[in-house]
């Protein structure tokens, strides 16, 4: 992370605050989307790979439970791992493995991170359990699906929560989402 602000940018920090964290899940795929919540002190990183990690803040040296999400097995699985001041690591979901993470949004106030990908799939994950809460293939009728490009969730007037999702195409596509239920509109 750099301080772009001044005429010479300035390192701030690595993300992940220890790089040692992560050597043994192999080589980094290059970055294409992140999203910062102030909030609850997360980042989230998507990669070309189709994974995407998420870090929280803290001040402190603390042990820190990582959880992976991978789709392929039903329980996701955790380690606890000793982690340096600054970025720690704590979640890996790789639900979109193979395909390019195009867009990455956290919701503090669903305690939610809604991932996109270059082949036109969405997935909801509740970072709360953390467990993928939702999974969509936009327009899966489509020979050709279109890339997600961007996500953000909205608070309804219902009390509810959509999740917008913009499409290469133009098409825009709106999932509700709760903890406990979501549907497609």
């Amino acid at each position: 992370v750099w301080d772009a602000t001044s005429e010479v940018p300035k390192h701030m920090t690595t993300v992940p605050a220890d790089p040692k964290i992560i050597a043994n899940e192999g080589r980094l795929m290059p970055v294409t989307c992140l999203d910062a919540c102030p909030l609850s002190g997360l980042l989230a990183v998507g990669h070309e790979g189709g994974t995407v990690r998420v870090y929280q803040f803290s001040t402190t040296p603390q042990s820190v439970r990582k959880v992976s999400l991978d789709g392929g097995s039903s329980m996701p699985y955790d380690t606890q791992i000793d982690q340096n001041p600054g970025w720690q690591y704590i979640l890996t979901h790789a639900l979109h493995a193979g395909q390019r993470i195009t867009a990455v949004c956290l919701s503090s106030r669903e305690r939610a991170m809604a991932v996109g990908d270059d082949a036109g799939h969405v997935s909801i994950v509740d970072l709360n359990v953390p467990d993928i809460k939702t999974e969509y293939c936009i327009d899966a009728r489509s020979t050709s699906p279109s890339a997600v490009i961007d996500i953000r969730f909205a608070a309804l007037e219902t009390g509810e929560c959509a999740v917008f999702c913009l499409c290469e195409d133009g098409t825009l596509e709106v999932l509700k989402y709760s903890a406990d239920a979501e549907s497609r509109q």
